[in-house]
């Protein structure tokens, strides 16, 4: 199963986070998972919260984990819960942040 992530915060949020595609060639968000793996690539705009997505339910770990991801001049820490969402955590917003290279086992 893979798909494109859904970047879109609920409805309450969405006005506020600002997360998006890189674009400009850059691999959009998406998951893809194989043999019980969850694969996450693609470039991706910040946004102003840390919640940048919700991945489906066939693509969530069973423990939250915490990952280190390239952000444009530094890492940001990468936290995917449960419930399928996926957090940035940062001192410097804005710029883009990575997914590629993020994985876990879903069974």
């Amino acid at each position: 199963m893979s798909g494109a992530l859904d970047l879109v915060l609920p409805v309450f949020a969405c006005v506020r986070n600002g997360w998006s595609n890189y674009g400009k060639g850059y691999a959009p968000a998406k998951y893809r998972v194989v043999n019980g793996i969850c694969f996450l690539e693609g470039l991706i705009n910040k946004g102003s919260t840390t919640h940048a997505a919700t991945l489906p339910s066939d693509c969530r770990p069973k423990k939250s984990l915490v990952f280190d991801a390239n952000k444009q001049d530094n890492i940001d820490r990468v936290d995917v819960a449960v419930n399928g969402a996926v957090m940035f955590y940062d001192l410097n917003p804005g710029g883009w942040a990575s997914l590629s290279g993020v994985l876990f086992d879903v069974e």
